[in-house]
C-alpha cells in the first residue's frame, strides 16, 4: 500500500493488489466548526472506495490519524467489481 497527499485535505491511497485507489476527503469546517481535541476547527472526512486487501483496512485508520484527520463518518464504495 501507498498513501500520497494531494492536497492538505485529500490523500489517495494505492493497494498493493490491482493499483486500485482509495481516496480520503476532509471537507471544510461547518460554519460553527466542530472542534478538535486541541481546539482547532475540522471537517467532515470521507473515504471514497475502501482498499481491498484486509492488511491495508486494518492500517487505514492509522494512516487518517497520522494525517490529523478526525476519523471518517462515511465510506461510498462506487462499485462492488475489481476493474
Amino acid at each position: 500500500m501507498r498513501a500520497i497527499a494531494l492536497h492538505p485535505d485529500v490523500l489517495l491511497v494505492t493497494s498493493a493488489l490491482l493499483q486500485v485507489n482509495c481516496t480520503i476527503v476532509r471537507g471544510p469546517p461547518a460554519a460553527e466548526g466542530a472542534r478538535a481535541g486541541g481546539g482547532e476547527a475540522v471537517g467532515e472526512v470521507f473515504v471514497v472506495d475502501s482498499p481491498v486487501l484486509p492488511e491495508e483496512l486494518e492500517l487505514l485508520p492509522s494512516l487518517v490519524a497520522q494525517s490529523r484527520f478526525p476519523p471518517p463518518s462515511g465510506l461510498l464504495a462506487t462499485h462492488g467489481d475489481w476493474d
